[in-house]
Parts: C-alpha cells; sequence; structure tokens
C-alpha cells in the first residue's frame, strides 16, 4: 500500500533520509524477514512506516501463508541447503521460465531500480483514475463488485469465526511477525497505517465476511493494547477520500496524491489511533461500511461499461 510513496518526499515532510523498499503484496512475515536483514546491517533505523493489511488477518489462509515454509531454506542461516530449491519441484518451473526468457533476450524482472518507489505502478494505472467510467476499466473492479452481491442475494456470508486453536496460531504469526520486531528495536519509531482501502472494499469485506471484519478489530486492539512507546498507528479512513471512487485505481489502490496527503497527515500527527479513540473510529468505519449499497453500485459500474 506504500509502493507510490515517495521516498524524497518522506525525506522532506518527515525528516531524515528514507529509502522505499515496499514490496507488492507482501505479507507481515515477509517484511519480517526484510526487517531483520536491515536491522542486522544497520543498526541506526530511525523510522520505519508500514501498513497493517486488514485482509491479512482476516482468514486462516491468508496469515497461514505467510510462514513461506516453502522459502525458509533461503532465508535460514546455512547456506548449503539454499541449493535444495534447484531440485525442489515447487520452484523448477519458475527457474526454467526464466532462464529461456534470458537466452532468448526477453525481458525478465531483475532492473537496477532507485529507491524512491522502486515498485511504484502509478504511471500504469492514473488512467483507472477520476471516476467510474476510468474504474470500470479494470475489469476486476466491476468482477469483484459483482460476486460480492451474488454472494450477499444468495446469502453466502462468512460467519464462522475461528475455533480457539486458529486463532490461537493467527496470534502467534502476529506476535512474532507484527509485534517482535518493534519490541526488539525500541529506539525506531514504527509507524503503522491502516491500509486504507476504498469504501467498496471495506463494503465487501464487512458484508460477506463479518467474522473476518471482527478479526481485523481484534488485532488492531491487541496491536493498540500492547502499549508500545515507539509504535504510533493512524487510521485515515474518516479523512473523506476512501469515500471517492475518483481516488482508487481498484478497490484497494489509491493515487500517489493520496500517499503525499498521508505523509502530511503524519508530519501533522492527524489520525493517531489510541486505546482510547479507537473504538470510535472504527464503529464509525465499520457503520460506514455495513450502509454502503453495493448493488447500487454495481448499477452504475455496469452502466458505465456499456
Amino acid at each position: 500500500m506504500l509502493v507510490n510513496t515517495s521516498a524524497q518526499e518522506s525525506s522532506k515532510v518527515l525528516g531524515g533520509k528514507f529509502i522505499n523498499i515496499s514490496i507488492e503484496g507482501s505479507r507481515f512475515a515477509e517484511r519480517r524477514l526484510i526487517l531483520d536483514y536491515i536491522f542486522e546491517k544497520n543498526k541506526k533505523i530511525n523510522t520505519v512506516i508500514t501498513t497493517f493489511d486488514s485482509e491479512f488477518v482476516s482468514t486462516l489462509h491468508n496469515f497461514s501463508y505467510l510462514t513461506i515454509k516453502q522459502w525458509d531454506m533461503i532465508y535460514d542461516k546455512n547456506w548449503v541447503n539454499d541449493y535444495n530449491i534447484y531440485v525442489n519441484k515447487t520452484f523448477l518451473p519458475y527457474i526454467f521460465s526464466t532462464f529461456f526468457k534470458l537466452i532468448s533476450g526477453k525481458e525478465v524482472s531483475c532492473e537496477n531500480r532507485d529507491f524512491d518507489r522502486p515498485a511504484s505502478f502509478f504511471a500504469e494505472s492514473e488512467h483507472l483514475l477520476g471516476g467510474i467510467k476510468n474504474f470500470v476499466k479494470n475489469d476486476y473492479n466491476l468482477n469483484e463488485t459483482k460476486s460480492a452481491v451474488e454472494k450477499i442475494k444468495n446469502k453466502q456470508i462468512s460467519k464462522d469465526e475461528l475455533n480457539p486453536k486458529d486463532l490461537a496460531l493467527i496470534k502467534e504469526l502476529f506476535d512474532k511477525d507484527v509485534i517482535e520486531p518493534i519490541k526488539n528495536h525500541q529506539d525506531t519509531e514504527f509507524i503503522m497505517i491502516i491500509a486504507a482501502y476504498s469504501v467498496v472494499k471495506s463494503a465487501i469485506a464487512f458484508q460477506t465476511n463479518p467474522a473476518g471484519a471482527k478479526l481485523q478489530k481484534y488485532f488492531l486492539k491487541y496491536l493498540l493494547n500492547q502499549n508500545l512507546p515507539n509504535l504510533k498507528v493512524y487510521g485515515f479512513d474518516d479523512m473523506g477520500f476512501t469515500d471517492d471512487i475518483a481516488n482508487y485505481v481498484d478497490l484497494g489502490h489509491y493515487s500517489k496524491d493520496i500517499n503525499s496527503k498521508m505523509l502530511d497527515w503524519i508530519a501533522q500527527k492527524k489520525g493517531i489511533l489510541t486505546t482510547q479513540n479507537f473504538d470510535e473510529y472504527w464503529d464509525k468505519y465499520e457503520q460506514k461500511s455495513k450502509a454502503f449499497d453495493l448493488s447500487k453500485f454495481l448499477e452504475e459500474l455496469q452502466k458505465a461499461k456499456e
């Protein structure tokens, strides 16, 4: 969610010298690996800005995926077993695919990038900004909304809550991948932004998976209740921009202008969540998401598609 945030702008607005090493679609466990490596190489990290991606704690499937057991051989301290990847049938197709691209002269994903926003995608997606007519050009937006409306009509709502064993597993992973790095580096300030998805995406979450939405609330409160002095959690869902689809290229990702506004809000200390104001913030967010008319929005999308 921060791939479009400029490191140079962050340095100017917040001070210091930032680099942006966001990985699009990265889970908490992957970020933990990167943080561990960074702190091993450089003990003096002043500030880390990251996101709390609600959907990654809304299902056991998403969170158990974070254990990334398939890749553990690469990230442990034993270099000998790194070669096992070349005899693993899961990875061989990717290895051969990359190899044949290289020998055929085709471009592969390995490129030299700067650290301003190397993973940014705004240049390729700006044409989707501006409103319904542009938003619907992305078939994903229409299909996801349509699927959600059909689930609601057919009452295919996920109401089942996790059993205590599964919840304990998610909590163990959350402690390890999210909370531990913050506790282990008390001299580093951690700024965590709750991923500011569009109201459409939030509505889909609350209206089709209320059990998952309940988990999101649980882990946010759990995080705040840690009372970590070097952590600030920001919520921007009440700033208005999440209600305007013109700011979004898909259900979750906003324009780079929103990334800039977030930096300004952080500098002004706007949107900080605490144990005292969280319930009020969440209640408004939940009510807005539940009240959003997905059927009407789908009609607008289908009309714009004609």
